[in-house]
Formats: C-alpha cells, structure tokens, sequence
C-alpha cells in the first residue's frame, strides 16, 4: 500500500497517523485470509504426467481429473471448516489447477479444463 505524505517532518502527528493507517490496512488484509489456508511460497508442488495419456480423450479426462485431486489436496486446510476457510481452499485449489494445465500447455487438455470451468 502506498500512502503519500507531505514533507512535515516537525509534525510527529502526520507520521503516527500515516503508521497506524498502514497497520490497520495490514491487519485487515491478514485478517481476512486464515494463514493455515494457503500453500506457503516455499513449498512447491509438482506432478506427473505421461503426455501419451493426452493422446485420447479418456487419457485427457484422467489426467484432468487427477490435476484437480492433487491442486484440492494441495490447497486443504490444515484446521478449520469455516466457510470461509472453504472459500479459500476452493479458489486456491482451482488457482493450482489452472496453473497445472496452462504450464504444461496442451491444447486438449486446455480445451477440456475451459468446458469443466464453464459449466
């Protein structure tokens, strides 16, 4: 967050109050994102996938599937059942999906994911 402050810098006030806005703008925005319901930025998930298995549509389907299981297994919650918590989970899990089938960039697999997202 960038907050602008005029040069005053004989005005203690201008700086406490420019502190505690970006305290309280920080607490909200942690406060809103339990921090068990995220992948932590150090841990890397990875799969596998066997490209002869995108050869068919049944290959593309398994493999679609098995993205989806492992980005919501990825993305569960360490504690908690709130909704909000699902909430979170639930669009991480599908954030980790989109990333798995874009990164690994197969078009029948991207043509599938685009109808499983539209419907």
């Amino acid at each position: 967050m960038l907050i602008k402050q005029k040069n005053q810098p004989n005005n203690p006030s201008s700086r406490v109050n420019i502190i505690a806005a970006s305290v309280m703008t920080a607490g909200l925005i942690f406060s809103a994102i339990p921090a068990n319901a995220y992948i932590p930025r150090d841990n890397q998930i990875s799969i596998r996938v066997n490209p002869v298995e995108l050869e068919t549509q049944a290959g593309v389907q398994r493999v679609y599937d098995y993205m989806a299981r492992e980005a919501t297994h990825a993305c569960a919650a360490r504690s908690g059942s709130s909704l909000t918590a699902k909430r979170i989970e639930a669009q991480c899990a599908a954030d980790l999906l989109d990333d798995f089938v874009f990164d690994l960039n197969d078009k029948r697999l991207i043509d599938y994911h685009k109808t499983q997202i539209s419907a």
